[in-house]
């Protein structure tokens, strides 16, 4: 229901701008995420903050597939009382794992969330500008609901460029004098 409410927004929108002689853009989210510095940076930081609880799911997940293959092959051969203690081993074990899994899922989640839209938000004033400058009336952000792309009104490569060239410019301008505290 949400991806037709979506097409018929995006076709009215659309048909707007092709009757008022409006222009229409586009920039590849994706792209801008995955080229651009501040993208990097994002991606490098979310894979840092989650190693580490990556590599303790792994261990997780490999303790389980162990107690897992310890029954499969010496269950049978087992007392009834150690198969027992090793199926609880095992039920605790994959339980702790399925929470463990799920809460750094949902974790992982919101962090990309929140480092998409930080990138989002910086690239948003560019891709305004961009657009001006073209005299687009609209730039369309999903790729998803276009058919066909004129490679022609696909501001991507300038909101990358202008991007990069403001974060260049921002590091060599100097750096505002620190204030000095108010005496008496």
């Amino acid at each position: 229901m949400k991806r037709i409410t979506v097409y018929v927004v995006l076709s009215l929108l659309l048909a707007a701008a092709a009757h008022a002689q409006d222009k229409v853009g586009f920039i590849n989210m994706q792209r801008l995420l995955a080229e651009s510095e501040e993208g990097k940076v994002a991606a490098a930081s979310f894979e840092k903050e989650f190693a580490g609880k990556k590599a303790d799911l792994d261990k997780r997940f490999q303790d389980v597939e162990r107690l897992r293959i310890l029954l499969e092959q010496e269950g049978p051969r087992m007392t009834e009382e150690k198969r027992a203690d090793l199926i609880l081993q095992y039920d605790r074990k994959a339980s702790e794992y399925e929470r463990t899994f799920r809460q750094t899922d949902d974790e992982m989640r919101k962090k990309n969330a929140e480092l998409i839209a930080e990138v989002l938000r910086k690239a948003d004033s560019v891709m305004r500008e961009v657009a001006k400058e073209r005299d687009y009336s609209i730039v369309v952000k999903d790729i998803n609901t276009m058919g066909y792309l004129d490679p022609r009104v696909d501001i991507t490569d300038d909101v990358l460029k202008r991007m990069k060239a403001k974060r260049e410019a921002a590091a060599k301008a100097p750096a505002a004098p620190a204030s000095k505290p108010a005496t008496k």
